[in-house]
């Protein structure tokens, strides 16, 4: 996929992204990288090792109730008004100081999730045309849903119409008539179209023929329709 501009893609389900081989990429030569889960959780499972990195600035981890990091048996938890230690071996403290003074703290700032599922637009196209795809040219159609819903329109000169944010529901659409006058076809007379046509429809049109200039009523009739 590529583009000039901007691409998007919406899915009222789900989306997944699969490779079997060679790994998945999401690169943004300017501009963030935003991944958001807006009502449910975030997770990043690796079967190794997990790198983040800033390069140029810090690298912040925000949380409304606490941040616990695990290390084999060891634990920090960071939560409320309260940090906690645990482990199950030495605790090593380094520094050149250990000054202890009073108590302070900031609430962390986090942004707020927007609240809402996404809007996405159906629409449905209608193709009509005869056997030797020739548009039917300003047919009245009429497309009815499930739940007894109706669209109605006419088709354009190219036999096509789209109906826009209609329900996304199961349907089946009635077409009318051409808006055009019927026109009988020309009748083919040539030396090529006659040896073109099959040996037998020939012998039935030639009796046919023949029967008219016989009186036979009934096969002008025929003819005439």
């Amino acid at each position: 996929l590529a583009a000039g501009n901007v691409m998007a893609a919406a899915a009222a389900k789900g989306v997944s992204l699969f490779a079997q081989r060679n790994g998945i990429r999401a690169i943004a030569e300017g501009g963030p990288v935003s991944i958001q889960a807006h009502t449910d959780a975030l997770a990043v499972l690796a079967d190794k090792a997990v790198t983040v990195t800033s390069s140029a600035d810090s690298v912040e981890i925000l949380a409304q109730q606490n941040v616990v990091l695990h290390g084999g048996d060891s634990m920090i938890r960071l939560e409320g008004n309260a940090i906690t230690f645990e482990t199950s071996g030495l605790l090593s403290v380094k520094g050149a100081g250990h000054p202890l003074v009073g108590a302070g703290g900031q609430a962390a700032a986090l942004p707020a999730l927007p609240i809402g599922t996404a809007t996405i637009s159906h629409a449905i196209d209608l193709n009509y045309q005869y056997d030797d795809l020739e548009p039917v040219q300003g047919a009245p159609y009429k497309i009815v849903f499930s739940d007894n819903t109706v669209r109605e329109g006419k088709l354009n000169k190219q036999g096509f119409a789209r109906e826009e944010s209609t329900p996304n529901l199961p349907y089946y659409v009635e077409f009318g008539e051409d808006e055009r006058p019927w026109k009988a076809p020309p009748l083919e007379t040539s030396d090529e179209y006659k040896k073109a046509q099959p040996e037998a429809k020939r012998q039935i049109e030639m009796e046919r023929q023949a029967r008219i200039a016989a009186g036979d009523t009934r096969a002008a009739k025929d003819v005439q329709q």
